[in-house]
Parts: structure tokens; sequence; C-alpha cells
């Protein structure tokens, strides 16, 4: 087992490397906050924590990152692949499921970085005319 002066030794060391945030903001992990992340979340055992080197754990916390992000995004991507499947056969234009939502971490079309046309806002009278038109065509095939 480590000793607690060489655990707090690795931590300090772990923590002026940059493995923690560099931001003055947020607080520096304890010892205590990095082992319940890698118990709690990431799922390992004491003896393997306690083993770890610094660079080891580095690349465990990237790893699992990594991981969860993928599962969030293919969650995401999932769902709008579905909308656009289910709204296709409504509209005349074919559709990608990119231009229904557009996600951060989606890649940019073109050079310079968009990911589709930038909306442009729309004053309260122009908001106001664009929804009774709406509503107007809406009537007209409603009748």
């Amino acid at each position: 087992m480590v000793d607690e002066s060489e655990m707090h030794s690795w931590l300090s060391s772990l923590q002026s490397s940059g493995a923690s945030s560099s931001s003055s903001d947020e607080k520096k992990m304890s010892i205590a906050d990095y082992l319940g992340f890698a118990l709690g979340c990431v799922g390992m055992s004491l003896d393997d924590f306690c083993r770890l080197r610094q660079e080891e754990l580095e690349s465990v916390l990237k790893s699992y990152t990594s991981q969860r992000d993928f599962i969030i995004h293919d969650g995401w991507e999932r769902m709008r692949h579905h909308a656009a499947v289910s709204i296709q056969p409504h509209v005349r234009k074919k559709i990608r499921a990119r231009d229904l939502f557009h996600f951060g971490w989606d890649v940019p079309d073109d050079a310079k970085g968009r990911c589709r046309k930038e909306s442009v806002p729309l004053s309260a009278s122009e908001s106001k005319a664009r929804f009774e038109s709406l509503v107007e065509r809406t009537n007209a095939c409603v009748h």
C-alpha cells in the first residue's frame, strides 16, 4: 500500500503538471476527488488506483472522457438521423440530418468554418409578419 505522504506528493506533482484544470477560478482537485472519480466513475479498484503513475492516470481520465463523449454524441446523432428520416416524406427537398440540427462537434462544411447558413435575427415586426403569413397558409390548407 502507498503511504499517505507519498500520495500527497504525487498529487501535488499531478496538479502542477497540468492534469487538473489550469484555470484559477476552478479549485484544484484533491487526492480524494481523483480517488472518487477513479473508483466511482471509471470503476477502478483501490489497488489499481494506488499503483498508477501520473501519466497512466492522465491516460485513464482522457480515455474515460473520450468514451463518455462518444456515447453522448452517438445518442444525439441517432436522434438527429431519426428526425431526418421521419421528416423526409413530408418535404419536397431532400434534407440531410445535419440540416436539421447543428451540434458543437460537427465538422464545418466550408473554409469559413460554418456548418450551415447563419440566420439573421428578425425584428419583432418581421417575426409577427412571418407568423401571420404562416397562419394564413395553414388556414388555407385546412379549409
